[in-house]
């Protein structure tokens, strides 16, 4: 008997690499948003410090200004570092998104081979069960027609 060969077997292949390759792509983009975001609680863990700095500055005493602007300049800086990691952030997310729909596009299309797949299998099995049934009936009734002869030959025998 004929085993199952799926008839699409090399688009299902293609749309399943396509699926992995998209699965692949939404992982980095969102690894991408993960260190957009490390980099900007970094960024204002650094501008907590400086401020605390800053202060401390002020409480210690006779402060050059120089130090103390410098240290402003710093605050300054990092804060504006934070505006545009924020914006990177924002870059990011639509990056995962974007990738997200195309993976979510090649699942659906992955999907619809697989239940194609699901439909040509049961279609086999039922194919397949009708094939030994009729080999079952076929030997049933070659038996039977054995038997009438069998019966006739040994009434023939015997008369």
């Amino acid at each position: 008997m004929r085993k199952f060969r799926f008839r699409f077997a090399a688009v299902e292949k293609v749309r399943k690499i396509r699926e992995d390759e998209a699965l692949r792509a939404l992982g980095q983009a969102q690894k991408q948003v993960q260190i957009a975001q490390e980099k900007k609680m970094q960024l204002e863990s650094e501008v907590m410090n400086a401020s605390l700095r800053r202060e401390r500055l002020g409480v210690e005493g006779a402060v050059s200004a120089s130090l103390f602007a410098l240290e402003n300049d710093y605050i300054t800086g990092n804060r504006q570092r934070i505006i545009w990691q924020e914006q990177a952030i924002l870059r990011a997310k639509r990056g995962a998104e974007k990738a997200l729909r195309a993976y979510l596009l090649a699942r659906r299309h992955t999907h619809v081979i697989e239940r194609l797949k699901e439909r040509d299998l049961e279609q086999f099995k039922k194919e397949r069960a009708k094939q030994e049934q009729k080999n079952l009936d076929d030997i049933t009734s070659m038996r039977s027609g054995m038997r009438g002869r069998e019966e006739e030959q040994a009434l023939g025998v015997s008369s």
